[in-house]
C-alpha cells in the first residue's frame, strides 16, 4: 500500500510539473504573439490580455484585468455590441483620435464549449493600417490603368 501510494504521488508530482511546463510554453507564446489577443468573460471582464493588444489597444502597462479598470471606451462599445451575434464575427474598427486613420481588425470567436456555461468570447485584433493603405493604392493604380485603356482607345 506504502509503495503505490508513493508511485501516485510520484505521477501527481510529474503530471503538475508537466503542466507548470505547459503552461508556461503557452503564456511565453501568448506574450509573443505578433498579434493582440483578449480573452473576456461573459460578464464583460477581460481575463487576459496580451502585450500586442496592449499596444494596439493603446491600454496603460500599469491596467491589470479584473482590476476595476475600463478598456478605452470605444473598444468597450465594440466589444458589448458584438458579443452576442454569432460564434464568430470579423470586422475592422477605426481608432478614434488616431494619426493616421489607424484600422485595427477585429475577429471575435466563442470559445465555450457546448454545455458549458463560462461563454468566454476570445478577440483576435491586428493593425491593418499598412494593408488598408496598400489596397488603396493598389486600387488607385488599377483605375489609372483602366484611364489609361481608354484614353488610348479614344484617341486611336
Amino acid at each position: 500500500m506504502h509503495i503505490e501510494l508513493q508511485r501516485t504521488n510520484s505521477e501527481l508530482e510529474h503530471s503538475l510539473e508537466e503542466n507548470t511546463r505547459v503552461r508556461g510554453y503557452l503564456s511565453r507564446i501568448l506574450e509573443n504573439l505578433p498579434c493582440g489577443v483578449l480573452v473576456i468573460n461573459a460578464g464583460g471582464e477581460t481575463q487576459i490580455i496580451n502585450p500586442e493588444a496592449r499596444r494596439l489597444l493603446q491600454v496603460p502597462a500599469d491596467w491589470a484585468p479584473r482590476a476595476g479598470n475600463a478598456l478605452p471606451d470605444a473598444f468597450e462599445k465594440l466589444i458589448h455590441g458584438t458579443c452576442g451575434s454569432g460564434s464568430t464575427s470579423e470586422l475592422e474598427w477605426g481608432v478614434p483620435g488616431s494619426p493616421a486613420n489607424r484600422c485595427i481588425g477585429i475577429l471575435r470567436a466563442n470559445v465555450s464549449r457546448p454545455g458549458d456555461n463560462s461563454n468566454d468570447t476570445i478577440w483576435i485584433v491586428r493593425d491593418t493600417t499598412e494593408e488598408k493603405r496598400l489596397a488603396s493604392e493598389r486600387e488607385a493604380t488599377r483605375r489609372s490603368l483602366a484611364l489609361a485603356e481608354v484614353a488610348t482607345v479614344l484617341a486611336a
